[in-house]
């Protein structure tokens, strides 16, 4: 592994309860994802990550953005999206330079090494078919899908140590990575300078903080009538 500040995150998932009446959709059902830290630069320190759209992201968001979906396990063509084919577009809201002061981003603490952290997202049976293409109708009792994760959001955008963090204000910008092609780049260190004395500092190369899916065993809805 590079001598950069770096960690690796175990994902996976759970689902309580386990079954979803077909017949009684706005029970409520948790998904829950746990996060494990299991290696890092720094084993003893958590990790502040921005992991908005992300499966990490309970907002709804997560689920808006297409970070879980359903596969039959008899089946495995037929997929539940959570997600909409077409979606909001933020590309007119005002987003400041402090990730800490923005609704957009969903800044969280990842835990140290061999700590975990579990992020429940709190639905009902009908928010499985609010955006799908499939109809409860198209289900048969009996039916068992797993919670799968899907790889458009597999990743943070923006993170430090959580010891690096105290009192300081995120910028926007990442420290480039070894290659030079990511991140912030150097060739003005006035305006860096200028940030650090404004009490920001810049997330570590995204990259080296690396998500490991756990899918063995996997969570289980079964839909039953």
């Amino acid at each position: 592994m590079s001598s950069e500040p770096h960690a690796e995150v175990e994902i996976s998932a759970s689902v309580s309860p386990t079954t979803v009446s077909l017949s009684r959709l706005d029970e409520p059902l948790n998904i829950t994802v746990t996060a494990k830290t299991i290696s890092s630069s720094k084993p003893s320190s958590g990790m502040y990550a921005d992991v908005h759209w992300s499966y990490l992201d309970n907002r709804e968001d997560g689920l808006y953005f297409g970070s879980l979906r359903l596969r039959s396990v008899s089946n495995p063509d037929k997929v539940i999206s959570f997600a909409p084919t077409s979606k909001f577009s933020y590309s007119t809201m005002n987003i400041g330079p402090d990730l800490r002061k923005n609704d957009f981003n969903h800044i969280i603490l990842l835990p140290a090494v061999g700590k975990e952290l579990a992020v429940t997202h709190e639905i009902t049976g009908s928010r499985i078919f609010q955006y799908s293409s499939k109809e409860p109708s198209d289900i048969s009792p009996g039916s068992e899908y797993r919670i799968e994760f899907t790889n458009k959001v597999l990743g943070v955008f923006w993170w430090t140590f959580e010891d690096e963090a105290e009192g300081k204000m995120f910028y926007q910008g990442r420290f480039p990575d070894e290659t030079g092609r990511r991140g912030l780049k150097v060739d003005d260190p006035e305006f860096v300078k200028a940030r650090y004395a404004e009490g920001y500092i810049y997330s570590h190369p995204v990259l080296n903080l690396k998500y490991i899916v756990k899918e063995d065993p996997p969570a289980i809805i079964k839909f039953v009538e």
